[in-house]
């Protein structure tokens, strides 16, 4: 009686419920990549993820629907699909991407033929590729490495299910499925040689998709297809119009914003602020920019691939470069519309033609809408300073304007001079100004910073939850004159209301202060809850915009003296996973056609070194060979001959018993019958005489040694070599 086990195979229907599993697992995916997309639909992946979900963990509830009710629901999904666009136009991504839910979430749970179980395939590609496109993320790599194997093993359960010109629906059975009977019964199944096999063709289609990435001329498809722009809203604390606390509510984020890849940890110089947005106009507890810096003649648009540093100047004066220490930023999607700069440059760089708004009088560099991908820009000759020169029609406004400032109808940039508050409350201001002056007189900006920057240093202390009581309109007065304690917007508006009473020009910035360093990748780190808010005065002196931080911790309270604070460090399995998202920031996002020629020109000097080497190596040999043949019988050259001789006779050796030493090594791995080297090599011949037509006794012979009972080597050699002369026969 035979002792061999009979082989399990998975019925038709099992495999039915496996792909409608696979499938639904493949709509989960899509529904992953694009909640990782700004596109106001949130709320629609999110129960898009649960029902499929739900499909998952019980599908008997979606065989329970009856199979007539799934076409009106089509209609109905087609009308939805209709009304959002007709609503939504010109805008085209955002409802697109929602049709493209809807029909994942009908496909999905619907009974499927074999074209929808393609149709899922191709939509869950679609929406990898499209999220891969708008956000650069890492989670692309992970998503698309994850559906290869999942949609080609999709593929195949389709070929064994749906040959030929078959495709109507297969209704499956759920109310007696078991996750845990069929998952057993799959790992029985499975052949270990067709997952070798699936593995070889998935490594062999990164390698081609690595290829192609490589080979692939660049192109910026956001930039080229611009339908494929989402509109989407930078944060709060960083916007045009920001109320007190929108900072605040930035530093409850922890992740990260921005990632700067520096010439060396000790080209960070104390402490960094990298400023985003002066804000100038204030009422009533709001800091925004005012309506003139909206547009011309503050605020130009360019598009260029190179900004020169001297644009940001009023004067145009060419800034001479001081180093070519090159810093790389890389500010994550959905931050802000303006990028944060730490200071003036020799020039910036993009990945390709970029539109700008440049604000000079600002020193301020913005794209033209907030980025849904993460965008890089690298600066040369970065020069950290904590003085920003003024604009000429700063410098004349300022020197001719009174130390008391009234007016109905503000101009920038006067509205630096602003405050739109009741008469008591700017007798609080004034008073408190005597109050921290003392009756002494300051001319002098950095000693008046001081002074202010102290008292609210000795009076307050700083907290996210600022308790607010009192009877003054004002929210800043108001806290001034109650609280003990405030975040750092309460700080930087106390002091700029003051500074403003006494006459001095001061602004508003936000940004962000300080960072972290990653040890990993060695590259600095600025996170969302290192969002900040300080102040800019005017110094008439040196005519230039001074910064100033009078939150408590911040460094020194006299503005001209830079601290020098040491980062904190980043270690451990966050840092480590932080640092993947460099590297692909670094050699994928980043990778243009001067990485292609770069790579070009290494792989051509790695060729030329290899040819020279390989030519040196075949010369040398070919001389030694010559020198053995001119003298054979020398001591060097009977040694060569006799290691020459002894190798080729241990090939020949190991040829001759190439059948014994595998059929030992088949007994102590104990394989089955079938992976019995003599089994196989029948195999191989039957292929051969098959595709020469080869017939007689010698087929007969194999066909016994393959499927028949087991033959002695000697005997198996004899068949082989006939085999041979059969084959040779056959050809001539």
């Amino acid at each position: 009686m035979s002792m061999s086990k009979k082989r399990v195979k998975l019925r038709a229907e099992e495999l039915q419920q496996l792909k409608w599993l696979v499938g639904s697992c493949l709509s989960l995916l899509a529904l992953w990549a694009l909640s990782s997309l700004e596109m106001q639909s949130s709320s629609v992946v999110l129960v898009a993820a649960g029902v499929v979900l739900l499909s998952i963990v019980s599908p008997r509830i979606v065989s329970r629907i009856p199979s007539k009710l799934w076409r009106p629901i089509g209609f109905v999904v087609l009308l939805i699909v209709i009304v959002d666009f007709a609503l939504h136009l010109p805008e085209f991504m955002p409802p697109l991407l929602r049709m493209v839910i809807l029909l994942l979430l009908f496909k999905t749970l619907a009974p499927r033929k074999r074209r929808d179980d393609l149709q899922i395939t191709v939509l869950c590609l679609f929406c990898l590729v499209i999220s891969g496109v708008l956000t650069v993320s890492l989670l692309f790599a992970l998503q698309i490495l994850i559906f290869t194997p999942v949609a080609m093993g999709m593929l195949f359960m389709i070929c064994l299910l749906d040959r030929g010109s078959e495709s109507r629906v297969r209704s499956v059975d759920w109310e007696r499925f078991q996750y845990a009977r069929l998952l057993g019964k799959v790992l029985r199944v499975v052949d270990y040689r067709v997952l070798f096999l699936g593995a070889v063709m998935f490594g062999f289609v990164v390698f081609i998709s690595t290829l192609l990435f490589i080979l692939t001329p660049r192109i910026d498809l956001d930039q080229a297809i611009p339908y494929l722009q989402i509109k989407t809203q930078t944060r709060a604390g960083f916007s045009e119009n920001v109320k007190l606390g929108a900072v605040t509510d930035i530093q409850s984020d922890n992740s990260v914003a921005l990632r700067i890849d520096v010439p060396s940890y000790e080209a960070i110089d104390g402490t960094p602020y990298w400023r985003i947005l002066a804000l100038d106009k204030y009422d009533q507890g709001y800091f925004r920019l005012s309506n003139d810096l909206r547009d011309r003649p503050y605020r130009s648009y360019l598009k260029i691939r190179e900004l020169m540093g001297r644009e940001l100047l009023s004067d145009s004066t060419p800034r001479e470069r001081k180093s070519s220490y090159k810093w790389t930023l890389y500010l994550e999607g959905n931050t802000s519309q303006f990028l944060p700069l730490p200071g003036m440059f020799y020039s910036m760089r993009f990945e390709g033609l970029q539109d700008l708004v440049l604000m000079p009088g600002q020193h301020h560099v913005g794209l033209r809408s907030v980025q849904q991908r993460v965008f890089s820009y690298q600066i040369e000759d970065l020069d950290w300073t904590h003085r920003f020169p003024a604009m000429q029609i700063e410098v004349d406004a300022f020197s001719a304007v009174p130390m008391q400032f009234e007016s109905e109808d503000v101009k920038y940039p006067m509205t630096n001079l602003e405050l739109n508050l009741v008469s008591e409350e700017r007798a609080y201001l004034a008073d408190l100004n005597e109050q921290i002056v003392g009756g002494q007189a300051v001319d002098d900006v950095g000693a008046y910073s001081k002074l202010v920057t102290d008292y609210l240093w000795k009076n307050y202390s700083y907290s996210v939850s600022p308790n607010l009581s009192g009877n003054a309109e004002d929210a800043i007065v108001r806290w001034m004159q109650n609280a003990k304690s405030g975040h750092c917007e309460y700080f930087a508006a106390a002091y700029i209301l003051l500074a403003r009473e006494a006459g001095y020009p001061a602004r508003m910035v936000v940004g962000f202060a300080g960072g972290s360093w990653n040890v990993v990748e060695e590259y600095f780190v600025v996170r969302n809850d290192d969002a900040h808010a300080w102040v800019e005065i005017y110094d008439a002196k040196s005519r230039e915009w001074l910064r100033v931080d009078p939150t408590p911790g911040n460094g020194s309270s006299d503005p001209d003296i830079i601290t020098s604070n040491v980062p904190s460090f980043e270690s451990g399995v966050n840092a480590w996973i932080d640092s993947l998202r460099i590297q692909w920031y670094r050699r994928v996002v980043n990778f243009d056609q001067s990485d292609q020629i770069d790579m070009a020109i290494s792989a051509k000097t790695w060729w030329d070194r290899f040819s020279e080497r390989f030519s040196e190596k075949v010369k040398s040999i070919g001389a030694s060979l010559q020198k053995w043949w001119q003298q054979p019988f020398s001591s060097e050259g009977i040694v060569r001959f006799v290691v020459l001789f002894c190798s080729a006779l241990m090939v020949w050796g190991f040829w001759r018993s190439r059948y014994t030493l595998l059929g030992c090594l088949y007994r102590i791995l104990r394989r089955p019958k079938a992976l019995d080297p003599i089994r196989l090599q029948a195999r191989r011949y039957l292929r051969k005489m098959r595709t020469k037509q080869v017939d007689g006794e010698i087929v007969d012979e194999l066909m016994a040694m393959r499927f028949g009972p087991p033959v002695k080597r000697t005997k198996a050699k004899e068949v082989f070599e006939r085999a041979r002369k059969a084959l040779r026969k056959s050809q001539s």
